[in-house]
């Protein structure tokens, strides 16, 4: 989904739009989270739709020092504030249905501690992760190796694109954050 805003847009209204049409909603519980009017509006809104749909809708992540809500008393939440990467791990499992088993089994032989770890430990689970580019990146991949899959979706060999002398820099850059 690309996003272009114009002039007299709403916000509110766009990012309505684009909650409703996401598989899932982030909400991120911070040491702010309880002082808007906003928070608790998206979230009694998601919870509406769970129930409508009778699925997981919210993925709840509590982040820096904040404190559980009592709303999530009852609810499955994802706590990064010990164990960010695991969180990570646990977080993309669960938005592209792999087996919290097959994760957990995975993490308890090593620990992720850094990005390119999350990546490992989900390979090693049958997950193929993939990354969100800007067109220009994307074109630039395409056109010098990458293999187009669908209008929005190419494969690409990393170590092909940074052996490459003709790559810029900038997408070497991001290719080196993969890896």
């Amino acid at each position: 989904m690309i996003w272009k805003l114009g002039v007299r847009q709403s916000l509110t209204e766009e990012i309505a739009t684009a909650m409703d049409e996401s598989l899932f909603i982030a909400i991120l519980i911070t040491a702010n989270y309880n002082k808007t009017v906003w928070t608790k509006t998206e979230y009694k809104k998601e919870l509406a739709r769970e129930q409508h749909e009778g699925r997981t809708v919210m993925l709840p992540l509590i982040i820096g020092q904040a404190e559980i809500p009592d709303f999530l008393e009852d609810k499955i939440y994802l706590d990064l504030r010990q164990d960010f990467f695991s969180g990570i791990t646990n977080l993309v499992g669960m938005v592209h249905g792999i087996s919290r088993y097959r994760i957990s089994q995975a993490q308890a032989k090593e620990k992720p501690e850094r990005v390119s770890d999350v990546w490992q430990l989900l390979m090693s689970v049958g997950f193929e992760p993939y990354v969100v580019l800007g067109k220009d990146d994307f074109d630039e991949m395409l056109k010098l190796g990458g293999q187009l899959q669908r209008d929005d979706y190419a494969t690409f060999s990393p170590d092909a694109l940074l052996s490459d002398a003709n790559v810029s820099e900038h997408v070497k850059s991001l290719l080196q954050e993969l890896l």
